[in-house]
């Protein structure tokens, strides 16, 4: 039994980790400098419908501004 109870701690820091990784990978494909949004399906957004300011514009309506 202490060799089951072993095993499964070891897998749950195991899937605990890859996700970790997963997680700071994932927020590390961010160029520095450049306004990304992230729509949720694993590609960056950076046109017009973007919710972030294009070109460091303070207005998010006017890229370039």
């Amino acid at each position: 039994m202490v060799i089951f109870t072993l095993l499964r701690v070891r897998l749950a820091g195991l899937l605990t980790g890859l996700l970790l990784l997963n997680t700071l990978t994932t927020f590390a494909q961010v160029p520095p400098g450049n306004a990304l949004a992230f729509d949720g399906t694993g590609e960056y957004v950076t046109g017009t419908n973007s919710l972030l300011p294009q070109n460091n514009s303070p207005v998010p309506w006017k890229p370039g501004y």
